[in-house]
């Protein structure tokens, strides 16, 4: 495992990505899809945060939460229409309609590569490169803003991936989980074959501290 303070992720990869099986146009929509479904889960998770923030923050904390969480819908509300627009679709979804069902896919044998940045408030970025049994859990890294991080890549035959995150807080040298656990899809490659980075975030809250996560990482099948 490596691990980088304050630097992006290594350019270009020597490591083949799983290939999709679907044409151009097909993983497009499917990006869509992805995309969409991926913000309305963000609703549900800013939702239920906001619910249980009022117990531990102050009404000024709770305000500024709300506000940061505002803006982070609206940036990433902005990204999926782009995403639509750019596969000629109208800019415009239904973002108050049910998530869809999971495909059922089926995971690719072998050790996978997570390339990962990332960042937590105003704390410089750490990027680190982990290999491990694609569906299982890496050996915990420190993370940024003091925060210890545990990643789980899973690489499916398709070409999509799914990365889980579970975050820690280190007090008096003893590990608490921070919050739920955060999640990102992503296609591992573009329609155009190129490879694919894919991100995430949210916010987390850990005690009296609140974390703004952001992630960008790409997941390469390792042969």
């Amino acid at each position: 495992m490596r691990i980088w303070r304050g630097a992006g992720p290594e350019s270009g990869s020597r490591i083949p990505l799983a290939k999709p099986a679907f044409s151009p146009d097909a993983m497009q929509k499917l990006n869509v899809v992805s995309n969409e479904d991926n913000f309305r889960q963000m609703q549900e998770d800013s939702r239920a945060l906001l619910r249980q923030l009022p117990a531990i923050l102050t009404p000024k904390q709770l305000e500024a939460c709300a506000r940061m969480e505002a803006e982070k819908l609206a940036s990433q509300k902005k990204y999926v229409q782009q995403i639509r627009i750019s596969a000629g679709m109208s800019p415009e979804f239904d973002d108050t309609r049910p998530r869809e069902p999971p495909l059922k896919r089926i995971p690719v044998v072998g050790k996978v590569r997570l390339e990962i940045r990332l960042t937590a408030n105003a704390s410089p970025p750490v990027t680190a490169d982990l290999v491990t049994e694609n569906g299982k859990t890496t050996t915990a890294f420190q993370g940024p803003d003091g925060l210890w991080v545990e990643a789980t890549p899973t690489l499916y035959e398709d070409g999509w991936a799914q990365v889980d995150f579970t975050y820690y807080e280190e007090r008096r040298g003893q590990r608490r989980r921070v919050g739920g656990a955060m999640s990102s899809r992503m296609l591992t490659r573009r329609p155009d074959g190129l490879p694919s980075y894919g991100g995430g975030g949210g916010t987390l809250s850990g005690g009296s501290n609140t974390y703004a996560i952001s992630t960008m990482m790409k997941v390469s099948a390792v042969e």
